[in-house]
């Protein structure tokens, strides 16, 4: 599958997960973590814990989906990431 429009065309598409597989294993292929991204926004992507990451941690724990031990790995991860949602939008689209 390739991406048809914006900067990404002609780029293959990969599954990401929104809350990283390496903080939360148990919720890797639960269909409201994935999401479909350019191979090389995924790449760049990498663990990074933003709001939105964190947000939805929450609510796949609130699910009954996420462990206590992984929202707390994902929370102190979100604490040391330096970045923020926004600087992450922007070193996302460079």
């Amino acid at each position: 599958l390739k991406v048809v429009r914006g900067p990404y065309s002609g780029e293959t598409v990969e599954i990401d997960h929104i809350v990283p597989l390496s903080l939360a294993p148990e919720v890797g292929n639960e269909l409201a973590n994935l999401e479909m991204l350019p191979q090389t926004m995924n790449r760049k992507k990498s663990n990074y814990i933003t709001t939105r990451q964190l947000s939805l941690a929450q609510r796949l724990f609130e699910a009954g989906l996420l462990r206590q031990e992984s929202l707390q790995r994902i929370r102190n991860e979100s604490e040391k990431s330096p970045l923020q949602s926004e600087k992450l939008r922007s070193f996302l689209l460079q």
